[in-house]
């Protein structure tokens, strides 16, 4: 939101980060829904793999919506992927459990 609306000196350093941000979520989509699956997890891969269309679909359907209406209505369409995503994280069910740990401890 910050990147979208806020004043310039901050929007300048947001979608710089924002983009960071979102190219390190695939990485971790992927670990864990592999981590929610106990058969099957090549079946599984494959589907994933097949996710990197939405990377090619997303800058398509921003540009397209930016030449209809404005740039800043077109990010709106990220929202809602980001808001999937934290759907998907909320929902998912690891089969192994991640934890803190403090130094020293085994």
């Amino acid at each position: 939101m910050l990147a979208l609306y806020g004043p310039t000196p901050v929007a300048a350093v947001a979608f710089p980060l924002l983009g960071f941000c979102i190219s390190a979520m695939y990485s971790i989509i992927f670990s864990t829904a592999l981590n929610t699956v106990l058969d099957h997890p090549g079946a599984l891969s494959g589907i994933l793999c097949s996710g990197i269309f939405g990377g090619a679909l997303f800058p398509f359907l921003v540009g397209f919506i930016a030449d209809l209406t404005s740039l800043r209505a077109a990010y709106m369409i990220v929202f809602f992927a980001l808001g999937y995503i934290a759907y998907v994280a909320i929902q998912s069910k690891p089969l192994i459990g991640n934890r803190l740990s403090v130094m020293g401890d085994p």
